[in-house]
């Protein structure tokens, strides 16, 4: 009986001591934080996986795969850099630069 007061005591003890996680109060050091932690995303260049038709722009999966001499070779990830990468086939989210989607056709006006 005593060892379980004992032990109820200093878990609670425990408790008390422990303190919540403090707010950040002054707006600056929370603005440099967040300009610290702010990602900044630009889209890759690669002309070689679109196609223009007058004020037309096609890209995407399917354009990357009907100019592919291997289609095949985009799915093999030691393939040639003549293949080209994955980021241009995906979207992005502006503010964190997560990947939001794939681009499996896109037209651009």
């Amino acid at each position: 009986m005593k060892t379980l007061m004992t032990l109820g005591l200093v878990f609670l003890a425990a408790g008390a001591s422990a303190q919540a996680p403090g707010m950040d109060r002054n707006l600056n050091t929370r603005a440099t934080r967040l300009e610290r932690e702010k990602v900044i995303v630009s889209p890759p260049e690669n002309n070689k996986n679109k196609i223009a038709h007058r004020r037309v722009t096609y890209s995407g999966i399917v354009v990357q795969t009907l100019k592919a001499d291997k289609p095949l070779q985009l799915l093999n990830p030691v393939a040639p850099e003549e293949y080209g990468n994955g980021e241009t086939s995906v979207t992005r989210e502006p503010k964190t630069g997560r990947v939001n989607g794939l681009r499996i056709f896109s037209i651009e006006f």
